[in-house]
């Protein structure tokens, strides 16, 4: 199973009430496929683009792929699951059938399977294709689909003309083009790495308005933070904050989504302290993001030394993060950088 943070803001609440209002969904995995466009007529005399080929060989190969790739978050029936969207039927030939075969492939080759992308061989990509075109009832053909075919996802669909003129999504509202903001992959890492016999961390930047939490504030956390899994010694999972209210509420809206590392377990709920998350995720991993943008600052990965070493939930004390693991171990880590 994969997770999403989705973050929520208020636009009238104070900034602390943004930190503190994220809501985590266990989902399958998510293809970051969901985006749209505005299917429109040819002009007159427009050639219509030339249809794509694949063989049934092909499609046939990608049944496997699919199963061990995709079929967590698109379901076996291809409808898709939480946010990950269907790969068959009226809405995705909506959304994919006018564009060209070529997006659709590159897409998938730079950023599937989420925290993964480009891991598939293209020829794994392009069965994966096949195998989606044969379910949206694309016949196959003498040719095998490349990298370098031409065509949209589906034939006959007519293309879009006069360039990506549409309507970007908004909270509330589905667009008919990719968001501007969109990101299609991974970026480059330039922080530091620091590395132990049992972990290695990855510091993309140092959270230097870190303030220690002392054992005075854990006995009675400050409203605008969330120092314990569900958020006081007393676990009773409620905020304080009144920013936010009935009147208001309705005008919440998504401020960001960030997908943790592919896995089956997740145990705890997020920390946050001076508007930094501290996350536990799948793949033996902590991450500390920023809770206003959902950037990434750190990640630690902890190293089975023997046996599983699987992270099992984390606590905040003074300038630490104490991590806690499967293999009955206890690492301390700086909040600030994430090195042990």
């Amino acid at each position: 199973m994969n997770m999403h943070l989705n973050h929520f803001n208020g636009s009238t609440s104070p900034a602390s009430e943004k930190r503190i209002l994220a809501t985590v969904s266990v989902m399958a995995g998510v293809f970051a496929l969901a985006v749209g466009i505005s299917l429109v007529h040819p002009a007159p005399g427009q050639a219509q683009a030339p249809e794509v080929s694949y063989t049934a060989a092909q499609a046939e190969s990608g049944t496997g792929i699919y199963a061990a790739r995709c079929e967590a978050c698109h379901l076996a029936n291809f409808q898709g699951s939480f946010e990950a969207p269907a790969l068959a039927g009226p809405n995705f030939r909506n959304t994919w059938g006018a564009r060209p075969v070529t997006e659709f492939m590159e897409l998938i080759a730079t950023t599937m399977p989420p925290g993964d992308g480009g891991s598939m061989a293209a020829g794994q990509v392009a069965a994966v294709v096949a195998y989606l075109l044969e379910a949206n009832n694309v016949e196959p053909g003498g040719n095998e689909l490349t990298a370098a075919a031409v065509g949209t996802v589906i034939p006959g669909t007519q293309p879009l003309t006069g360039g990506l003129a549409g309507v970007a999504p908004i909270p509330g509202r589905p667009g008919t083009i990719r968001s501007p903001d969109s990101v299609q992959a991974p970026p480059e890492f330039l922080g530091e790495v620091s590395e132990t016999a049992t972990g290695i961390t990855q510091t993309f930047r140092a959270v230097d308005s870190y303030t220690p939490v002392s054992e005075a504030e854990l006995r009675n956390p400050p409203d605008g933070d969330w120092l314990h899994w569900r958020g006081s010694p007393s676990s009773n999972g409620y905020s304080p904050l009144s920013g936010i209210n009935r009147e208001n509420v309705h005008r919440l809206q998504l401020a960001w989504v960030w997908g943790l590392p592919d896995g089956s377990r997740y145990r705890t709920a997020p920390l946050e302290r001076d508007g930094v998350l501290f996350l536990t995720g799948a793949g033996d991993r902590v991450q500390a993001l920023d809770a206003t943008e959902g950037t990434l600052l750190w990640e630690y990965h902890r190293k089975a030394a023997s046996g599983e070493a699987r992270v099992q939930s984390v606590a905040l004390w003074e300038d630490l993060l104490l991590v806690s693991t499967n293999d009955a171990a206890m690492v301390a880590l700086d909040a600030r950088t994430g090195t042990v």
